[in-house]
């Protein structure tokens, strides 16, 4: 699949979502979070109705360096991912990061099916919040 070992770290969040309107009837468009405890990263891509394993085809348009993640610095170990939809039983919307920084959300957009610099506010129109609280 798709190696994110690059910085030793463990994913913490997967979120895998098909595009709300698919381009073609033979493919399904795939949109694809995953999470670190320092990074978001995006996938987006398509996989032929059928193919097994699933997502070769679309990880394999990924070469190291080219993802598109964001980073945000900080000293846990861990961190969650949360999405949720408008309505229930629909296509997720938002979504929320925990991070040892804060909490990271904003909104998944699903406008042109184009993999984009989601960091300019593209894919995922984002607001960085400051730390919630502090411990001492």
């Amino acid at each position: 699949m798709y190696d994110l070992a690059e910085h030793s770290e463990a994913v913490t969040g997967l979120h895998m979502e098909p595009f709300p309107q698919q381009p073609s009837s033979s493919e399904i468009k795939y949109y694809i979070l995953a999470t670190t405890p320092k990074r978001i990263y995006q996938f987006i891509g398509s996989v032929a109705k059928g193919e097994t394993p699933q997502f070769v085809q679309l990880f394999a348009m990924y070469n190291p360096g080219t993802v598109q993640f964001l980073e945000i610095p900080g000293t846990l170990r861990e961190s969650q991912l949360q999405l949720w939809p408008a309505k229930p039983n629909t296509t997720p919307l938002s979504f929320a990061w925990l991070t040892g920084a804060g909490i990271y959300y904003g909104q998944l957009g699903f406008g042109d099916h184009m993999p984009v610099d989601w960091r300019k506010g593209k894919y995922l129109r984002e607001r960085y919040l400051e730390k919630i609280y502090t411990t001492k």
